[in-house]
């Protein structure tokens, strides 16, 4: 299946998030991304980028289905233990996986030389954020409105997802601007 201006219809919230990507792809480069726009072959660049982006997203998801794993292995032991109820247990599970995804992610998905210092305090914002809304929405849709705290984790590790990718993306995880 060929990606070309004027065969596929793209809905406006998709187009956007290519034109997002692409800018920032091209804005904050790195050495890797410059090798790939070199291999690209002509014609068509932009969507060599693309394929980047979408390899990057697959290695994200993937570090992610580890760090959730771990984060429902904690968040159920938890609460069908009765150690805690489930708005501190799936914080508790959010933690630990989080500390899975800074590891996996700077290593593998974003392959990040940005060092420790610079690139750890903006994973912790970004996850901090997450955090947040996984706590919001665990309160407002389990225990305020009832549904099943594992269908509410679903939709909170959903949501959290696409958002961390995009700020990990283009801020946690960018190279470091040398001071010249």
């Amino acid at each position: 299946m060929a990606l070309e201006r004027g065969r596929w219809r793209l809905c406006p919230q998709f187009q956007a998030l290519i034109a997002l990507s692409l800018r920032g792809l091209w804005k904050n480069r790195r050495k890797s991304l410059k090798q790939v726009w070199n291999q690209a072959p002509s014609g068509v660049p932009e969507w060599w980028f693309l394929q980047h982006l979408a390899k990057q997203f697959r290695i994200y998801v993937l570090v992610g289905l580890a760090a959730t794993a771990v984060h429902y292995a904690i968040l159920i032991g938890l609460k069908e233990s009765g150690l805690l109820s489930s708005v501190p247990a799936t914080l508790a599970g959010y933690l630990a996986g989080g500390v899975i995804s800074y590891r996996l992610n700077r290593s593998h998905a974003f392959e990040s030389d940005r060092p420790h210092h610079e690139a750890l305090w903006r994973f912790v914002l970004v996850a901090f954020v997450g955090f947040i809304v996984t706590g919001v929405l665990m309160a407002l849709l389990h225990e305020h409105w009832g549904l099943h705290y594992v269908l509410v984790q679903v939709f909170a590790t959903g949501t959290v997802m696409i958002w961390s990718f995009a700020a990990n993306k283009f801020w946690t995880f960018q190279p470091a601007r040398d001071k010249d």
